[in-house]
Formats: structure tokens, sequence, C-alpha cells
């Protein structure tokens, strides 16, 4: 899949020059445009269901914490719009359970929760990391 490219840079460590192995352009899992294209529909299906994003969110929204880290432009910027998203429902779902929609907390706390996240993940327009 990756080309394999056999460099005759020294070993770490000696300069005896050993061949070594390394793989040219070896991306993570998570790199690739398979996991974007399924972690964007499964994270907006489970938004649109009964409560299923609150039950999803500690696998989906560190998917699109390590997509919106290594993304840029529109990817990155739904990978932050569902972020935000999902921790609002999850901050919600907490509120409606401790204090029973008691008002103003019932949209206080997910609008604090999804502002929170959103400042904690990197804006759409930076530089993605490398």
């Amino acid at each position: 899949m990756y080309p394999v490219d056999i460099s005759t840079d020294p070993a770490p460590g000696g300069s005896d020059g050993r061949r070594m192995l390394s793989v040219a352009g070896a991306r993570s899992v998570f790199a690739s445009d398979v996991f974007v294209t399924v972690t964007f529909p499964v994270s907006a299906f489970l938004l649109v269901t009964m409560g299923a994003a609150i039950v999803g969110a500690p696998l989906t929204v560190p998917a699109l914490t390590v997509i919106a880290r290594t993304r840029r432009g529109w990817k990155r910027a739904v990978s932050v719009a569902l972020a935000m998203l999902t921790v609002a429902e999850v901050g919600w779902a907490a509120t409606y359970v401790v204090a029973a929609e008691a008002k103003p907390w019932i949209w206080v706390v997910p609008v604090l929760c999804a502002a929170t996240t959103g400042a904690l993940l990197p804006a759409p327009w930076r530089r993605a990391r490398q």
C-alpha cells in the first residue's frame, strides 16, 4: 500500500553505515481518509438519534479531536462542529439528570460545554499538526 524505502542512513545512535528500513509516507489509521469518511456520518447519525450521541461520545469525541488536529479546511470545521454538538448533548443530559429541566441551567450548561469544546479544539483556519 505504501512504498518501502531502504535508505543508507545510519541507524539511530551509530554511524556504521548499516541499512535501516523505513516506511515512507506511512500514516496511522486515524489519519486516513477512510477514518474521516466513516467518523463524520456515524457522529452525525448518533446526533440525530435519541440519545445515542451520549452513549457514543466516549468514542466519537476523541476520534473527532484526532481529525481536528490532523486535518485542515472543511474537515477540521466539520469535526469541531460535530464535537461541539456532541459535548453539548452530553452536557444537556447531565443537566437533565441533575437539575431536571431547571431554567436557565438546562440551556446554559450545554452552551458552556460546546463553547469550551470549541475553545479547546484547534480553529479551522489554523495549520494542522504534522
